[in-house]
């Protein structure tokens, strides 16, 4: 088990002097990600909001993750992100989880199951 928190954290970078570092590590966890369900490795990656304004990469990492995860959200954007791909039905979900129940969250795969 792989596990990846806070990944807008690997994206963000300060200076130029970081770019390089960061396609480095950006790549490798693509190239992790394509590999791993082969070899047995589980991978999870987490964040609060993993869209493509993370920049290069964010996107092709997330189409890799073929099980989401979403808690409650406050807007359909940031549902859109984790599920529209893989379970559009469950968008509406994720946003309609009351904020009185902490913990609940839509759990979907590239079935479209949810």
């Amino acid at each position: 088990v792989v596990l990846v928190d806070e990944v807008a954290e690997l994206f963000l970078i300060s200076s130029k002097k970081d770019e390089e570092r960061r396609e480095r590590i950006v790549t490798a966890l693509i190239r992790l990600a394509q590999m791993a369900r082969a070899v047995g490795i589980y991978l999870e990656v987490c964040g609060q909001r993993f869209g493509s304004e993370l920049g290069r990469g964010a996107t092709m990492l997330r189409a890799q993750l073929t099980g989401r995860v979403v808690h409650r959200v406050n807007d359909k954007q940031t549902a859109e992100m984790g599920l529209a791909d893989i379970a559009p039905d469950a968008v509406m979900a994720a946003g309609l989880i009351p904020a009185e129940r902490p913990g609940t969250a839509v759990a979907a795969d590239s079935s479209g199951g949810w």
